[in-house]
């Protein structure tokens, strides 16, 4: 597994220098994070794998005091449409408050940008980040939480495992497995995403 890592590790690295990607769209450094946190998640859901015995703690976040009692997901069909970039963006709520978001199926956890998380009132501690990505950056760390709710328009999942991105290296919230694997389908239409729980 560590050989992995490390092959992804550096074929990203040499992918960056090669292209120079930091001159990239937000979009389209989020695609790249994404493909990045997809690479090095210590779970594949669904897969079968299991994590590795290295892997990092996770930090719980508290749900709101006034967020009720509810089962753990709540069914619901959402269609999306691609943007003109091909990419499927969206909106999610998570603990009340809604941010931009783009599904991304390569990538293994929802990941949140660090100025959303202070805004969701997730503070993981600096000793947190200890999960180490490429970025089109460079190398960052990252902290993984667990977040109460995810709401996306009618569908709705509990407890779902995210990262935080450090400080301006993520522009909006991506959409990975922990989430997208708690759900009944996740397929393509007639060009548009179809998820449904």
């Amino acid at each position: 597994m560590g050989f992995v890592r490390l092959a992804v590790g550096s074929a990203v690295v040499a992918l960056l220098a090669a292209h120079q990607l930091s001159a990239m769209a937000p979009a389209q450094r989020g695609a790249l994070w994404a493909g990045v946190l997809g690479a090095v998640g210590t779970v594949n859901p669904g897969s079968g794998a299991a994590a590795a015995p290295s892997a990092p703690p996770v930090a719980p976040v508290a749900a709101s005091a006034a967020a009720p009692a509810a089962p753990p997901a709540f069914g619901g069909e959402e269609t999306i449409a691609p943007d003109r970039l091909g990419q499927f963006q969206t909106t999610i709520e998570v603990d009340g408050q809604r941010l931009p978001a783009m599904v991304d199926t390569g990538a293994s956890y929802l990941a949140l940008p660090a100025e959303a998380a202070d805004r969701l009132g997730i503070r993981p501690l600096p000793a947190d980040f200890n999960i180490p990505v490429s970025t089109a950056n460079g190398r960052a760390l990252v902290a993984k939480v667990n977040l109460p709710s995810v709401r996306l328009g009618g569908i709705e999942v509990r407890d779902v495992t995210a990262l935080v991105s450090g400080r301006g290296q993520l522009g909006q919230a991506l959409i990975g497995m922990s989430f997208l694997s708690r759900l009944s389908s996740v397929r393509m239409d007639h060009g548009r995403l179809l998820l449904a729980r």
